[in-house]
This record gives C-alpha cells, structure tokens and sequence, in this order.
C-alpha cells in the first residue's frame, strides 16, 4: 500500500478536527458546571451553588441562588436572570482574583422599596432580578469595574464610600454613586 502526501494530509486534518472538536466541546463549557460562591455578609449565609451542569440549567441550583439572592428586608425571593448569572460565572472563570462574590444586595421587592421605581432606576432592574450590588474580598473596586466593562454591556456604577459595584442587564451606562 502506498502512502501519499495526501492521505497524510487528509488524516492529519481529520484527526486534528476530532481533537480541536472534543476541546472545543470542553472550552464551550459543554463538560463544566457552572457554579458561584456567595458570602452575604447582611444574613451571615455562604454557599457555593451549582446552577448548570450537562448543558441545561439546574431548577434546584437556580432556586438555591434565587433563595441567597433573596430581598433580606423583606426574605421575599426573587427570579435572578441566568444570564447575569452566566456573566458572573464567566467573569470569574477569566480571573484568579475572584473565588466568592461577596452580595451587598441581590433581589429587592417591591415592598422593601418606600418610593415607587422609576423604570431604569437600579432598583428596578433589582425588583426585575437583572441586577446585583457586589464586591470582593481584596480586590479594588476600580480593577472589578475594569473586569465587569469586559463581559458586561449593561448598567454598571461603582459606589467607592459603600465599596461596592452595582451591574445590571438595562441599557449600557456608566455611574459612579
């Protein structure tokens, strides 16, 4: 049997195609979990939550986060967007900085709030579950907004007297507060 620069060639590229494929599959995060520590610092609670794994979300990981992310003024749970979910897990998948999210406040009610929302106000993409105030242990606020600007187009304002960064999912917009 002979062997040709073109069989080589077809094979080699086959073969490359079968690994750049399975790697592709395992950097895509088709083979990961998705999870975040949290600290809440207002209720004490600490907890690391699987809230993806085999390609779909968890129901009982998305509840767990919905639960630490309650209103603590009020314990009313909320529905927090995956998708700020995904852009968290994704921001501190890209650093070393980062190994829990410390909440200053996640989900705010309606009722917790004594002025009615204004529709892009913060708290709105709150009471919406589109938003988190966070910061984290030993990292400078500046250097998380600079993190944040990378994966996020939404809301982001920083608040250096009450050190923490407030994002949301609303129109792209920058503040400092």
């Amino acid at each position: 049997m002979k062997i040709s620069r073109r069989k080589i060639l077809i094979s080699g590229l086959a073969f490359g195609g079968i690994l750049t494929g399975s790697n592709l599959a395992s950097w895509s995060g088709q083979e990961i979990d998705k999870n975040l520590s949290f600290f809440v610092p207002a209720t004490g609670e600490r907890e690391t939550i699987t809230y993806w794994s085999g390609g779909v979300y968890l129901t009982d990981g998305v509840a767990a986060v919905n639960r630490i992310l309650r209103d603590y003024k009020t314990d009313i749970i909320g529905s927090i967007s995956v998708k700020l979910l995904d852009i968290l897990h994704s921001m501190l998948m890209s650093s070393d900085n980062y190994k829990e999210i410390e909440v200053v406040r996640g989900h705010i009610a309606v009722e917790a709030n004594r002025v009615p929302f204004i529709t892009d106000s913060p708290d709105a993409f709150h009471n919406a579950g589109r938003a988190i105030d966070i910061r984290a242990q030993g990292v400078d606020l500046g250097h998380l907004v600079e993190d944040f600007v990378r994966w996020f187009e939404g809301g982001i304002g920083i608040y250096p007297k009450k050190k923490f960064v407030h994002l949301d999912l609303g129109p792209s917009r920058r503040w400092i507060g």
